[in-house]
Order: C-alpha cells, then structure tokens, then sequence
C-alpha cells in the first residue's frame, strides 16, 4: 500500500511540472509574437534575431551630469521665440534619474531643460553614431501645450544636396499630447528652410500614465524603425527617402511654441512640469562595428551562414550573394573658357554617375546625371571658382562621394 502511494505521489509531481512547463512555454511564445525586442543581458540586444553590441549608456546615477558623455544644450531661444533652454531647468535626482523641467519665467517665455552629446560650443561630439539601436526609458510630462523630446541630429542638416542621405533629424519621440495620448515619431531633411521635408507619424499610446515607458528606434541602412515599449510602432522604409549616412549625436529636450502645433506656452497653474529619464543605451550591429565581416543574405533560403571573429552561426542554404557595394568615384577636372570638364575613373558595377557642381560661393549645388564617364558642362561663369563631386549608381544603390574639386573656370 505504501508503494502504491509513493507511486501515485509521483506520478502528480511529474503531471505538475509538465503542465507548468507548457504554461511557460505558451506564454513565451505569446510574448515573442508581441514584442521586437528581447534584452539578453546589458551589453547586448536582440531584434528580430539579431544580435546588437551596447555602445553607449547612462543610467544617470550621481547629482551631477556625466560631462563625459552629454552637455547643457546652447541657452537660446527655441521655435517661435516662445521657449528657452536654460540650464538651470537640467538636473539629476540623485537617485538615477535625468530630470527636464520647464516654467514660465517673468519674461513670459517657457524656460526648459535639454541636453545632448554635443559641446556646447559645437565643436565636437561627445557620441555619434551611424546606424544601430537607441533607447530611452522615460516618465512623461502630464500637462499640455509643451513637448518633450529624444531625438538624434547631424552636424549639418543640409549639405545642398537634395535628399536626407547628407544629414537627417530623427525624432524618436516627441509627447505633445497627454489629453489625446498622442505620441510622433517623424523625420526631416534638406534644411529647415524652403527646401525642408519631413515624414512621420503621430499613435494613440497610453504613456501618459505616470510610469516610465521606452521609446526606441532602429536605423539601418534600409529602414527607420519606432519601436514603444519594444513593440514595432512606426517604419520609414529606404524606398520612401534616403537613408542617412552621417552619424547623428543625441538629443533630450523639452520645447514649446506659441504660434504651431501646440500653441503655448501652458498655463502658469499647470507648471512646473517636465520629463524623468532612467536611462539611454544606444547599441551596434557587430557587422557596422567589425568593417572586415561579410554579410551574407539568400536568395532561396530563410537562413544564412555567418562567421566573424567572436560569433558563429551556421545553418544551410544553397545559394547566396555578396550585397551590391560601389567604389568611391576618382574624378579629374579641368577647366575652360566658361566650361569644365569632368573624367570619371570607371567604377565597377556603376550603370550611370551623378556629377554635382555648384560656384564656390553658392549653398545649393546643381546635378547632371550621365551614363558615360566624361562630361563638360557649358555656359558657366567666366572667372569664377566651382566646386564639383560626383557619385556612382545602380539603381538605388549609391556610393559615398568623390573628393571634391575646386577649379576657376577661365
């Protein structure tokens, strides 16, 4: 009898763990299919199956700000003149929190806290980066008519060429909304005068709550990707702009502006609000950080193999090809009576080139697209500097550009 009871005590313990078991397994499962983003530990990040090395963070612990890695934004004026940013609206909680506040002074505008990777002289950044994952963890303002920010800027937005490939502004998020729990996500290029573009998109999110929840985003070279509270959010595909190629240092503010959007500054009652930040971490593709791997991608399989130094990953396919890369053009120009010419050194695998000349003195260059490999351009001014560069195409894909040169047209 007491075998028989020992027996049967054992079988329930072996029926109960099983069915725990297939409980945690259903909702793992049911957790993969709503969240992107999986954190393996710290130094590392997961998305879509692929593995990205952390390169950044700041988890703000002390009273003071790390100079190291972030500086006070410039005090100036912002937008409309309605908003500006002041130091003494940037603080730390000592208790591991970044804290953006912002007020109505006696001068009638919203005085209010940014920093960023950058000095505040501009001469150079503390953190840039081209491509990867970045994140922050934030508790939002509550009140209207004032926005908070993570954003990312070049060095220069506009280079005189058309299209976001010479510099974009990538708004992670922008809270704008509390009452309507609206939050955007957008990008822009090509200045912030006439010839300034932008795309993007506002969601209705409960991230107004009190609590702190992530914004992130993941910039490829074929894609802007929104992610809030590690789900897919928002894409920007490379079929609908062009895609950065200049590294872009961080921002964090709060704004506002008196005349657009949200029509501030808020009511003097509902201030002094603002935004606690817990962390920012930015991280790497390992193929972006270690030029010499080979990225591998299959035209007939699901999977591919991959090696590099540290990570080894093997599956089988039958065929694969090398992604489609042009060589930076070489280019000689010389000049004539109210002409010049330019010779392009034939780049591999280049179907037509795109040669941009502008006077030394101009801000906006001039195109020509050419399928050969020399081309004079007439009827230029008669002893006056140019400058001209050229890139290399086929089909979408792009080189980076030649250096550039500077001739006095005779």
């Amino acid at each position: 009898m007491r075998k028989l009871i020992a027996y049967l005590l054992v079988v329930l313990l072996v029926l109960s763990v099983a069915i725990v078991g297939v409980f945690v397994a259903v909702a793992g499962e049911l957790d993969d299919d709503s969240t992107q983003t999986t954190q393996t530990d710290d130094a590392t990040r997961e998305i879509d199956g692929i593995s990205y090395v952390r390169t950044f963070y700041d988890e703000f612990e002390g009273n003071e700000l790390d100079s190291t890695k972030w500086e006070k934004c410039p005090e100036q004026k912002r937008q409309d003149g309605a908003s500006k940013w002041d130091d003494d609206y940037t603080t730390l909680d000592g208790q591991g929190h970044l804290i953006l506040t912002g007020d109505v002074e006696e001068d009638g505008k919203f005085h209010c806290g940014a920093v960023r990777t950058r000095t505040k002289d501009y001469s150079r950044d503390l953190f840039n980066q081209k491509y990867g994952y970045f994140e922050i963890s934030a508790k939002l303002q509550t009140k209207q008519k004032f926005w908070s920010a993570f954003w990312l800027m070049p060095d220069q937005i506009d280079r005189g060429i058309d299209g976001g490939a010479d510099g974009t502004e990538i708004d992670i998020f922008e809270a704008f909304d509390p009452a309507n729990k609206k939050i955007n996500h957008a990008i822009h290029w090509d200045g912030y005068g006439s010839r300034h573009k932008s795309i993007g998109e506002s969601k209705t999110k409960d991230v107004y709550d009190g609590q702190y929840h992530t914004f992130a985003l993941e910039w490829t070279e074929d894609y802007y990707r929104f992610f809030i509270d590690g789900k897919k959010s928002y894409t920007i595909y490379s079929s609908s702009v062009d895609i950065a190629e200049y590294a872009n240092y961080l921002k964090i503010s709060l704004e506002t502006a008196s005349t657009y959007w949200v029509f501030g500054p808020p009511a003097k009652e509902d201030l002094p609000d603002g935004i606690s930040v817990d962390y920012v971490k930015v991280y790497q593709r390992e193929e972006y950080l270690n030029p010499k791997t080979t990225k591998i991608t299959t035209t007939t399989a699901t999977t591919a193999k991959e090696t590099t130094k540290k990570t080894t990953v093997t599956t089988t396919t039958k065929k694969a090809v090398k992604k489609l890369t042009l060589s930076k053009p070489v280019i000689k120009v010389t000049a004539g009576k109210k002409k010049l010419t330019v010779k392009i050194t034939k780049v591999k695998n280049a179907k037509k080139y795109k040669v941009y000349y502008k006077l030394k003195s101009a801000k906006k260059w001039k195109t020509v697209t050419i399928k050969g490999t020399k081309k004079t351009i007439k009827k230029l001014k008669k002893g006056k500097k140019y400058q001209v560069k050229v890139i290399a195409l086929n089909g979408k894909v792009k080189s980076k550009f030649s250096k550039t040169k500077k001739v006095k047209v005779k």
